[in-house]
């Protein structure tokens, strides 16, 4: 595996751990970074914290679109430093939250289709 490609997974992972430790007060820390992520991986993990983070069910689908909307245009694109999984683990766990959403809303037919 490239230096390059073990940094990212190192500081992604990082960034991971620390963020999980008070969510619900660093819902705007992380749109922060966010929006000044570098790359796709990066923004995938944060989205995935966000998700988490936030409560409201009016505001966490569109964190949820986001990541789908990410990891969709990574695996059609794949990146030669990146493995394709790691966009499809991020796309799973987007499409769960999707079925999640659909079930909680009573969706039975988008509740099958995510999950």
């Amino acid at each position: 595996m490239e230096l390059l490609s073990v940094r990212y997974y190192i500081k992604t992972i990082v960034f991971i751990l620390y963020s999980s430790i008070s969510l619900s007060q660093n819902i705007d820390s992380l749109k922060h970074a966010l929006q000044i992520a570098k790359h796709d991986t990066t923004r995938c993990a944060i989205l995935v914290q966000m998700i988490e983070a936030e409560t409201d069910d009016k505001i966490w689908p569109a964190y949820n679109n986001e990541l789908i909307s990410i990891t969709e245009k990574n695996i059609k694109s794949p990146s030669k430093n990146i493995p394709e999984k790691i966009f499809k683990k991020y796309l799973s766990d987007g499409y769960n939250n999707a079925g999640y959403y659909a079930n909680t809303i009573g969706d039975s037919i988008n509740t099958f289709k995510y999950f």
